[in-house]
């Protein structure tokens, strides 16, 4: 499965991420390196699509599986997080 992903990142929508992410870190499985990193991309890449409830499952999913995001990442999900804060519900 995480060849096939690395291969189709550039495909993978905002929601696609989170929820891969979001499922691993949910099952505990660690991605491998090139995984994280091909999602890293596309989460940048497509950072303005973000919907919040995307910003926060990946951001969740990372924090749980103990895997740092890096500058990159880190700063379009807060900049998409703070550009949305209106549309954020609570849970």
């Amino acid at each position: 499965m995480s060849r096939r992903a690395v291969a189709i990142a550039g495909e993978f929508k905002p929601q696609g991420v989170a929820n891969l992410m979001w499922a691993l870190a949910t099952l505990g499985v660690e991605p491998d390196a090139e995984l994280a990193t091909a999602m890293s991309r596309r989460a940048v890449a497509s950072a303005g699509e973000f919907k919040p409830q995307d910003v926060a499952n990946l951001m969740w999913a990372l924090a749980t599986l103990g895997v740092e995001p890096g500058a990159e990442l880190a700063t379009a999900m807060s900049r998409r997080a703070v550009a949305s804060a209106g549309e954020f519900k609570p849970q």
